[in-house]
């Protein structure tokens, strides 16, 4: 690689060659446990509440970089066995995912529940266990029945 690089001259010495250097490099001394260190990693990832949306992409990004097939049964299953157990069992009420997409999604959309129930009854029903209905409103009645006008004052008979 040495003579190579001595043999360019200054003005061919251009981005292309950068490139072609840093193929040849990479190809020379890349990971190759990176697989096997991607299928480790996947086995023990597990989602921390509230964060779905960075256990599925790293989700996703272990399963390219294991080489697996993303949507297996497999797949699926280790998927699943990452989530909380709440979660999981959301996921596994009527109708059941059955592809990766329907799997995601509908742990997307248990996590967000969640949340929603979570801000909603923050604190143990607080602030509706201190609800107390408003007082009804005074009636005004009026005092002159319907037939009868009322005088009507202006700046001229004032």
């Amino acid at each position: 690689m040495l003579q190579w690089i001595q043999q360019i001259n200054d003005q061919s010495n251009t981005d292309d060659i950068w490139c072609i250097f840093c193929q040849w490099f990479y190809a020379q001394f890349q990971d190759t446990q990176a697989d096997s260190m991607a299928r480790k990693d996947l086995t023990q990832l597990k989602m921390r509440f509230p964060y779905i949306d960075s256990y599925i992409s790293n989700f996703e990004q272990l399963v390219r970089k294991a080489l697996y097939q993303l949507g297996s049964h497999e797949m699926n299953q280790q998927f699943l066995s990452g989530l909380p157990r709440d979660v999981a069992e959301d996921m596994m009420h009527y109708p059941m995912p059955i592809t990766y997409q329907e799997y995601s999604q509908k742990a997307l959309t248990s996590v967000h529940s969640k949340i929603l129930l979570k801000n909603v009854f923050r604190g143990g029903n607080k602030n509706f266990s201190t609800f107390t209905p408003q007082q009804q409103r005074p009636q005004w009645s009026n005092s002159h029945p319907q037939g009868q006008n009322m005088p009507q004052y202006n700046s001229s008979n004032a």
